[in-house]
């Protein structure tokens, strides 16, 4: 079983390096290039596109694992999780072209036995958002590239979207919060002063959409009040963070409805994503939890849990698992 760390059963490898994909030009963006033959040498990553190169290491792995999370336009992606269709579109010719894409399965049984063909490269993704059915599978297809999408089995028919999207919408959407907005979290009670950006009009809204969590600076106290709640939230149980979430809801006067674009995948597009074969079902937890913040039994638990559940949506066992 290969997880999130790049490692293989559980033990640390270099023949495996994962790769978060994301879609704008910034520090933390990485793209395989294997179109000059410098890069193919150097095993290295750089920006997409017109973006500086940044160099991941002067070592050749043997296989990449590209982790993407959805593929979709979206007006605000301050987690850094969204790839356009148009350049997922692009990234995908890139490795078909230059590429041995290959199922996570087939990586694993490869890697045992040392036979890894040359720039063997794994799509997946993470959570088990509903764009995954609808907008990378079609261009999956196009191109003929197999994946295996992990699934957050907790969340599947709720036609709800997870907790941070919520976050997201709730603090940097164009609504207004109270000035001084108080969130108890685990019995403390946490106080902000938003000011003037208490009443996020649509221009301020716009004008600071590009913010991410990977910035440095903050614009506005919107953006500051997300980050701490982000980080006072993560390590959190789901019962916990629905909680918490709850009270800027109440503060807001109540949350608008969630729409689609941000959904979770329900049971029959599971099942509908795993038809053709070209994607496998993996399971990514239960609750999406923080793992190692759990006692192991929970730990257990939410991996099992999540296992079966999948099991019982597709009818059948199968072995990939990612973990956080």
């Amino acid at each position: 079983m290969i997880d999130e760390s790049g490692c293989l059963d559980g033990n640390p490898t270099d023949d495996v390096r994962l790769v978060h994909v994301i879609e704008d030009a910034t520090e933390s963006d990485r793209r395989l290039d294997m179109e000059e033959p410098r890069h193919r040498e150097a095993a290295r990553y750089r920006q997409t596109p017109a973006g500086r190169e940044v160099a991941v290491s002067d070592a050749v792995p043997t296989a990449l694992i590209l982790m993407y999370h959805r593929v979709a336009d979206v007006s605000t992606d301050p987690h850094l999780l969204c790839v356009s269709p148009r350049r997922f579109a692009e990234q995908l010719e890139i490795l078909r072209k230059h590429a041995r894409p290959m199922r996570l399965h087939d990586l694993e049984q490869a890697l045992s036995r040392g036979d890894v063909p040359p720039w063997a490269v794994v799509v997946t993704f993470d959570d088990g958002y509903a764009d995954t059915l609808l907008d990378a599978k079609p261009l999956l297809e196009r191109y003929d590239i197999p994946s295996t999408a992990f699934v957050t089995s907790g969340y599947l028919g709720s036609g709800g979207e997870f907790w941070w999207d919520e976050l997201d919408r709730l603090v940097l959407g164009p609504k207004e919060l109270p000035e001084t907005p108080r969130i108890g979290v685990e019995g403390r009670l946490y106080e902000w002063s938003l000011g003037e950006a208490a009443r996020y009009t649509e221009a301020a809204f716009r004008q600071h959409r590009g913010w991410d969590l990977e910035r440095e600076e903050d614009p506005t106290p919107r953006q500051r009040l997300h980050r701490a709640l982000h980080a006072l939230i993560l390590p959190l149980a789901e019962e916990e963070r629905r909680d918490v979430l709850a009270q800027p809801r109440v503060q807001t006067g109540g949350s608008s409805p969630a729409g689609t674009s941000r959904r979770t995948l329900s049971s029959e597009e599971v099942v509908a994503l795993a038809e053709g074969g070209l994607i496998e079902i993996g399971s990514h937890s239960v609750t999406h939890t923080w793992l190692p913040s759990l006692p192991t039994a929970r730990q257990r638990d939410e991996i099992g849990r999540s296992k079966a559940d999948l099991e019982s949506v597709l009818g059948r066992p199968w072995r990939a698992s990612r973990t956080r």
